[in-house]
């Protein structure tokens, strides 16, 4: 699935996006934008538009690269002049290897314009709460067409299982909000379908639903030992203050006192991956 991996990084960033701005903003994938000059347009990986990181009716567009090489010195060149030739307010430029010392000072002296890593291992780990997901049954032969057309669409495959016959994949995206309406989870399913449809793609719905918690690289499993009896629990944070409220929400929801929790924190706890800030 090669040829639509690309995509797959651009929806996986446009929905990180989507989970940060929330409804202050709209996050559109693929989009064709008109230059200062209008004379010609401008293909943009992502764009967000609104009141976003602090600033009001703002414009922020996104370049995904994922490739195998580290940003350079004249890739951020290239990149602020998109930013300038669009109008934009800020740019981001989304790297899977990261950028070399002197890209990374050439963005840091440019206006609203940054570089942010975000490794195909951390992009995978992103399934913010309220992520939309279906799981869906295709023949093997079509996993290709699929996933591309799907991605196209703007929407994240994941292959879960494969068979000499048959594939289960999920197909999930995020909507800026961690509670999704039935209308946007159906128009999303119904998107699903017209994708597949339309190219003859013959398919069979397993389940479908919505993450209710975790979904960012940050989330870890954390064993929490209930006094000397040996019985252990897990609760699911990201960061210290949302483990103490885990904490708290046991002792409330299951009368167990903090006295008796013995708290197991991970190698690398919390960790510090952040994006896109």
């Amino acid at each position: 699935m090669a040829s639509s991996e690309p995509r797959e990084y651009e929806n996986g960033v446009a929905d990180v996006l989507a989970s940060v701005v929330g409804d202050g903003g709209t996050v559109r994938r693929n989009v064709m934008l008109p230059n200062r000059a209008g004379n010609r347009q401008r293909q943009i990986d992502v764009l967000v538009e609104g009141n976003i990181f602090g600033l009001t009716d703002a414009r922020l567009i996104v370049d995904c690269k994922r490739w195998k090489t580290r940003i350079d010195v004249g890739d951020v060149d290239k990149f602020i002049g998109m930013v300038e030739d669009v109008g934009a307010d800020m740019g981001i430029l989304v790297s899977a290897v990261g950028a070399t010392s002197g890209a990374g000072e050439r963005a840091k002296a440019a206006r609203g314009v940054r570089i942010k890593p975000l490794s195909i291992a951390e992009l995978n780990a992103w399934r913010p709460a309220g992520t939309v997901f279906r799981t869906i049954e295709i023949d093997s032969a079509d996993l290709e067409a699929a996933a591309k057309h799907l991605r196209e669409a703007g929407l994240r495959v994941a292959v879960k299982d494969v068979e000499a016959d048959c594939t289960r994949i999920e197909v999930f995206r995020h909507h800026g909000t961690t509670n999704p309406s039935g209308e946007v989870q159906r128009e999303q399913h119904d998107l699903a379908d017209a994708a597949l449809n339309k190219r003859g793609i013959a398919f069979k719905s397993l389940g479908q639903g919505i993450t209710i918690g975790g979904g960012t690289p940050n989330h870890r499993w954390i064993p929490v030992h209930l006094g000397e009896g040996g019985y252990v629990m897990k609760v699911l944070a990201a960061s210290e203050a949302g483990l103490d409220k885990e904490l708290e929400r046991l002792t409330s929801e299951l009368g167990i006192p903090r006295a008796v929790m013995v708290v197991e924190r991970p190698d690398g706890w919390p960790s510090t991956s952040r994006f896109p800030f």
